[in-house]
């Protein structure tokens, strides 16, 4: 066994820290599976979940819903059909269909 240094040691990220990453490298919404086949592929997460990519998507509501509750800028936005995005990635007013999501979710439009 070989001895890694802490500081050169690849520490796993948060699934939502994970998730953001990715979005932002795609520059696109991303499914909630596509983000977690992505981050295991990528060595961004660890997980002993049999279903990560439930995980995934119940990570990225919850924080969300944490945000939402301290007052906190939204990082995350959810467009329906298991799609997320990055609130700072969505330009213009949001389309009836991300509308009908957010008010779903209990957030403001």
């Amino acid at each position: 066994m070989t001895f890694t240094p802490p500081e050169t040691q690849k520490k796993a990220l948060s699934f939502a820290d994970a998730a953001e990453r990715l979005i932002r490298e795609a520059q696109k919404p991303l499914s909630y599976k596509e983000l977690t086949k992505r981050a295991l592929g990528d060595k961004l997460i660890e997980t002993q979940s049999e279903t990560p990519a439930i995980t995934m998507h119940v990570a990225l509501r919850s924080d969300m819903k944490r945000r939402e509750q301290r007052g906190e800028p939204q990082r995350f936005i959810f467009l329906g059909d298991g799609q997320f995005s990055l609130v700072d990635l969505v330009s213009g007013p949001p389309s009836q269909k991300t509308k009908s999501a957010l008010i779903k979710s209990g957030s403001r439009v």
